[in-house]
């Protein structure tokens, strides 16, 4: 049959070399092979007669036909046979493809307008070196393609090549030397189902478009890929074997899924974007490139690898997910793994290859749902990393996940469930929120929390054989462990809210491990625990120490600072290492040794500035201990110090055994918890700022504090004693408060709380190897110009007191020569008496030891170390006075009074300020080389015992300048002067001056309260320790005194300008006589005085002249020159100096009934205590007034009366006066009559109360009458 065809223009046939293009018109024929072996030019083998040309139809359906020449035909139908070539076979029309063979190095070629139907289910061979060459159309709808053994074959598709039916281009001897070239479009649709799928076992390249419309396309031999793979939603295109190599930008298009797997390697060379990809079993994504994920990929098994990278977009996940368990996950060879979007791994570890790096950069939230591994088990060379800059959530399972590469967090990682272990390096500026429950775990490598980390969270922190380096403050809120060799190091600090239990490991670095005060430390090591370098464990919290040993190296200095409460519960031991470190336990806080029975051990420097309670078992101590601050108390068992205890500040108190000594130079020791025993087992040394406090509770034992010496005692410092429990100790009490097994040297230099009311005292005794207290009443009123043992004064010339702060000590000058052994110079000494001791001693000494001249008028500092005094001294030009500082502590004498060249002047009068820093005094020698007046004035010169400085104080003062008075803190001085230069001073009189050491400034005191100037003479006489009030004396009539009758001491008030009269009657009018002799007391209440009058007070008829103290605040004056009984005093008497608190007054009197046994006929130093005052009267209690008793010896009982010693009762029969039927002196307030004389008698009665200050006024009478006669039963009391 023949057939017209019309040929149009454009058609290029390309035949034997010849290009038609021009318009022909041929007749067509069918032409069909005989089916035997020949050429296509043999026209006898052709059913048409004819070779087929351009425009027949070939036919063949077996045998072999051989193309011997280009050949054009419009129509090929291959049914079956061979064709074998070595040209070009080109179909313009149609090839239909049911069976058969392509063979040969030619070239079937399907024309762009020309379509190949390759169908049929007959199995189709390629082969021999042919090309099928497809510029149309190709569709392939049935039937598998085959290879013919070991011969190659190549598809060409540079059109469209539709896949339409499950089929599979078979490899037959998977050689690879097929190829699939695809310049065009391979459109791939095979619907759906199990079956829908097609395997192309040839190496494919893609140059054009490869479509996976619907179905799968299995890939089994690699390629070479540029352009664009399509698969549609629900399609896949697998790649199952063989290298595939995607060149330039290439895309995986379409919502498919593009999957690598089996033994495929898809090797991407630049940027390959793609939405939905997978990996399984032993495929290999790798390459150079950047495969880009926009939509999902699942990597269920196989391998990234290569330098390239894997990017996960924005909005795209990553599933890693279970696969085959006969197959891993790996990533390796450099590869990088970024997720932008979301990763989902949820089964299955992920390994790496020895020795080669590998990446993974989390950008986006990556989640870790399974107890998977991120495997490396060595790391030797190459990189690994794990660098979270975005969210890591560790969920939903209870187990562990590891990530075993180095882990860079600077993101965030959650972990809500389960455990995270990180097991290899990692340096973090992120956050890691641990949920309650869950866990990390830094298990392994260096780890560095940089600023911006954070470990957040109420779960479990761990570091266990790694080592975490804080370099920044992060604060732990849940629980931080430290076990397994782990270390924690680093300069920043760790602070814990929650918990930290240290098991095992170290603490380096230089950081702070600090427990806030919410958080709290489990020590609990079985094995040994080390803080090294300068590491400082600082608790403001709880610690608790259970188990464990804890060393430091040799050469370390850590600190273990505690500001909270450190519980020691086990016998444990913080070991000093030896070496050139320091290591060293500062406590702030509280130490506490609890429930075990053994011995703890701090074998570093330990510094208290807390408490340290020692309840059960042994607290050693190895090396230094001091105490600054805080307390030590034992409330139990044992405290044993290697050195001797430094206790500098705060307390050692309780019941219990101190193995070792005790230095205690500031601190104070309380033995007992209320009153009990405290032991030192070896020496006790107290120093001058130490204390000892002991409580007195009774007699029995127990009841009283003690102190246990085992070796020797050294004392000094302060002893305060103070009554418990309400006890009032009486009379004739004993209490031993110190025992020695050694022996003792040195006294309290203080003893405080010795006064128990009513004239009642502690009086201290010392023996070799004790300390006792013995409780004695005292009188009001005691000689102190006396000799140790008490022995009186045996000359005239006693004089000048003054008094300390306290009223302990009382330096005066005197002429006698017993009153110190060895006295034998014969001129007046300057001694100072202990009133607490009764000790006597000689501070008149010169520099260089032996005696001195004639020693006058000393002043004496508020605490009784510095005495200043004025001195005949040889080195002055006439052998004039000079002055000198001794330090009763040192034993050292200074002369001050010295010109610039070190060469000694005069001076006199010294005033030595409360703290012994300055000393004033007044001279006739001009010490500051300006001082070159003529004649020559008295000055007032001051000098600064730090600096050794002197200052010329009434510089250029026109006339004399007379004694200096200090203020307590040494800033202001009161003097007299007539000059008229340092103040307005137009009479020229004797005015009181205030010099201010800071300002450098002058201001008159002498003045009235409206201001004017004193219209006679005034005396500076004393300042208050604040300068605010000065005492002077003085004769002028303007200065608000009423009628002027002599001499008045006035105070004047620097604040307000009020100027108060202190010498006046009762009723507020001047004294008649004179006043002198005034000093003040520290707050300016009270000034004691002298007044030769008898008009101050009430029944003052001694016609001598008296000491007077006045309280300004109350109005009220007191007579302090009574005798201990209170009887007036028999002479004269002067010079006072008031204590500060104004209880006790200094005084010079010539009586001899002052107190008793004073038989030496001179005048002496008395202190009088003017707080013990006579007490008031006693209320009569019973029998009633007017009572009838039946009874011959009644008992007589009255209320007792705070203050008295004893009591005095008289009863006098029928009336008030005459002789006492009866009387006796009792301290009980009840009495028994003698028999009285019965038959209706009346009786009258009263009681008077006494003690050392006198007796009160009578109390009431009242009267009985005593009905009974003869015997009569005495009444039951």
């Amino acid at each position: 049959m023949k057939t017209q065809i019309f040929i149009r223009t454009g058609i290029l046939l390309l035949l034997a070399g010849f290009l038609f293009a021009t318009p022909i018109v041929a007749f067509a024929d069918t032409c069909t092979w005989d089916g035997s072996d020949g050429k296509w030019s043999n026209a006898k083998k052709w059913s048409c007669g004819h070779a087929p040309g351009a425009a027949d139809t070939a036919t063949i359906k077996e045998g072999t036909v051989r193309l011997d020449s280009g050949t054009i035909v419009a129509d090929l139908n291959l049914k079956g046979g061979t064709i074998v070539s070595a040209e070009t076979l080109a179909i313009t029309v149609r090839m239909n493809w049911t069976g058969g063979t392509l063979s040969g190095k030619g070239t079937t070629r399907i024309a762009y307008i020309a379509t190949l139907n390759i169908k049929g289910n007959a199995v189709k061979f390629l082969g021999g070196g042919h090309t099928l060459k497809n510029e149309g159309t190709a569709n392939w709808s049935g039937g598998r393609m085959d290879s013919v053994q070991n011969e190659s074959a190549t598809i060409q598709n540079e059109g469209t090549f539709n896949l339409t039916v499950p089929g599979i281009l078979y490899d037959s001897d998977g050689s690879g030397r097929r190829v699939f070239e695809n310049h065009g479009t391979l459109d791939v649709t095979l619907g759906t189902g199990l079956l829908a799928y097609a395997n192309i076992g040839w190496r494919l390249n893609n140059r054009g478009t490869l479509n996976v419309n619907s179905g799968m396309l299995i890939l089994n031999a690699g390629g070479t890929h540029s352009e664009t793979f399509y698969a549609a939603a629900g399609a896949v295109l697998r790649f199952v074997g063989g290298t595939h190599t995607l060149e330039g930008v290439t895309s995986l298009n379409g919502d498919g899924t593009f999957e690598v797997t089996g033994e495929a390697t898809m090797e991407v060379q630049f940027i390959v974007n793609g939405r939905n990809f997978g990996l399984d079993r032993k495929g290999v994504l790798t390459g150079s490139g950047t495969l880009r994920v926009y939509g999902a990929m699942t990597w269920l098994n196989g391998t990234m690898s290569g330098s390239g990278m894997t990017w996960i977009a924005p909005d795209a996940t990553l599933n890693i997910t279970k696969g085959d368990p006969a197959y891993n996950k790996f990533l390796r060879g450099g590869r990088t793994l970024q997720n932008e979007g979301t990763v989902n791994w949820s089964a299955g570890s992920i390994y790496y290859a020895e020795k080669e790096p590998a990446t993974i950069k989390n950008l986006g939230t990556f989640n870790l749902a399974c107890d998977c591994d991120l495997y490396a088990v060595q790391v030797t060379s190459g990189t690994l990393l794990f660098d979270n800059g975005g969210t890591l959530n560790r969920t939903t399972t209870k187990g562990k996940a590891s990530i075993s590469w180095p882990f860079n967090n600077t993101g965030t990682v959650n972990i809500e469930s389960g455990t995270l272990e990180l097991d290899r390096d990692g340096t973090h500026t992120g956050a890691f929120v641990v949920a309650s429950g869950a866990f990390l775990k830094f298990g392994g490598g260096d780890h560095t929390l940089k600023a911006g980390a954070s470990l957040r969270g109420g779960g479990r922190f761990q570091v266990y054989i790694s080592k975490l380096d804080v370099a920044s403050n992060i604060g732990v809120d849940g629980t931080f462990l430290l076990r397994s060799s782990g270390v924690l190091r680093g300069s920043g600090t760790l602070t814990i809210r929650g918990t930290m239990d240290w098991y095992d490991g170290w603490m380096d670095g230089t950081g702070v491990t600090e427990i806030a005060p919410t958080g709290t430390l489990n020590i609990d090591g079985k094995k040994d625990l080390y803080i090294n370098d300068q590491r400082t464990l600082r608790n403001e919290g709880t610690v608790n120490w259970k188990d464990g040993k804890i060393q430091t190296s040799p050469s370390d200095s850590p600190t273990i600072s505690n500001h909270g409460t450190f519980n020691l519960t086990c016998d444990c031991e913080l070991r000093d290492p030896g070496g050139p470190g320091s290591p060293v336990f500062n406590n702030l806080s509280t130490l506490k040794r609890t429930t075990a029975t053994g011995t703890a051990t701090i074998g570093w420097q330990f510094n208290n500035s807390g408490t340290v309670e020692q309840q059960s078992g042994t607290l050693a101590f190895g090396k230094t201990f001091n105490q600054n601050a805080g307390a030590t108390i034992l409330n139990g068992g044992a405290i044993k110090f290697s050195t001797p205890m430094q206790l500098q500040g705060g307390t050692l108190s309780g019941a219990g055994t101190i193995k070792g000594s005790v230095n205690n130079s500031g601190g104070a020791v309380s033995p007992g918890s209320s009153a009990g025993m405290l032991e030192i087992t070896k020496d006790y040394t107290q120093g001058a700022g130490g204390a000892l406090n002991i409580e007195i509770g009774g007699l029995t034992v127990g009841k009283s504090d003690q102190l246990g010496i085992g070796g020797n005692a050294t004392l000094g410092g302060t002893l305060n004693l103070s009554t418990v429990g309400g006890y009032t100790p009486k009379v004739g009490d004993t209490f031993k408060i110190m025992t020695l097994l050694g022996t003792r040297t040195g006294t309290f230099a203080t003893v405080n709380g010795t006064d128990l009311g009513g004239g009642n005292v502690f009086t201290v005794n010392y023996g070799a190897s004790d300390v006792t207290l013995t409780v004695q009443g005292v009188a009001p009123i005691t000689r102190v110009s006396v000799a140790s043992d008490g022995t009186q004064a045996n000359d005239s010339l006693t004089s000048s007191p003054v008094i300390s702060a306290d009223g302990r000590y009382v330096a005066f000058f005197s002429r006698a020569s017993n009153l110190v052994s060895g006295d034998t110079n014969g001129h007046a000494d300057v001694f100072v008496h202990d009133r607490l001791t009764g000790e006597t001693t000689l501070v008149s000494v010169p520099p260089t030891g032996g005696q001195i001249g004639d020693s006058e008028y000393p002043s004496i500092s508020g605490d009784g170390r510095y005495v200043a005094f004025q001195a005949l001294h040889q080195g002055v030009v006439g052998a004039y006075y000079a002055i000198f500082v001794h330090d009763r502590v040192t034993g050292q004498t200074t002369v001050i009074s010295r010109y610039r060249d070190g060469s000694v002047g005069s001076g006199r009068y010294p005033s030595i300020s409360a703290g012994g820093g300055y000393v004033a005094f007044e001279t006739l020698s001009g010490l500051d080389p300006d001082d070159t007046n003529w004649p020559p004035y008295y000055d007032i010169y001051l000098y600064e015992r730090a600096t050794q400085q002197l200052t010329w104080v009434t510089r250029g003062a026109n006339r004399d300048s007379y004694s200096p008075h200090f203020s307590a803190d040494g800033r202001y001085l009161a003097f007299s002067s007539d000059a008229t230069n340092l103040v307005p001073n137009p009479s020229g009189n004797w005015q009181t001056l205030v010099w201010d050491r800071i300002t450098k400034q002058f201001s008159l005191v002498s003045v009235a309260s409206d201001g004017t100037h004193a219209n006679g003479n005034a005396g500076a006489w004393g300042i208050s320790d604040d300068g605010r009030y000065v005492v002077f004396a003085s004769n002028a009539s303007n200065l608000g005194c009423g009628a002027q009758y002599g001499t008045d001491v006035f105070v004047h008030d620097r604040q307000t300008g009020q100027t108060t009269c202190v010498s006046v009657t009762p009723d507020g009018t001047p004294g008649y006589g004179d006043s002198y002799y005034a000093s003040i007391s520290g707050d300016g209440r009270y000034v004691a005085f002298e007044h030769d009058a008898d008009d101050l007070v009430p029944g003052d008829t001694n016609k001598s002249g008296d000491i007077f103290v006045r309280d300004l605040q109350t109005g009220r004056t007191t007579r302090a020159s009574l005798a201990h009984d209170g009887a007036q005093a028999n002479g004269n008497s002067w010079d006072t100096s008031i204590s500060r608190d104004g209880r006790y007054v200094a005084f010079t009197s010539g009586a001899s009934n002052l107190v008793a046994g004073d038989t030496n006929g001179y005048q002496d130093i008395f202190v009088r205590d003017i707080s013990i005052v006579a007490p008031p009267a006693p209320t009569l209690k019973s029998p009633a007034n007017g009572a009838q008793l039946n009874t011959l010896r009644p008992t007589l009982k009255w209320n007792a009366v705070s203050g008295a010693n004893w009591y005095t009762l008289e009863a006098y029969k029928d009336k008030k006066t005459g002789t006492p039927f009866d009387q006796t002196t009792t301290a009980a307030t009840k009495y028994k009559t003698k028999t009285l004389i019965g038959g209706g008698t009346k009786y009258w009665w009263h009681v008077q109360a006494c003690n050392d200050a006198g007796c009160s006024a009578w109390s009431e009478w009242r009267n009985f009458t005593v009905t009974a006669t003869g015997a009569v039963p005495e009444p039951f009391e």
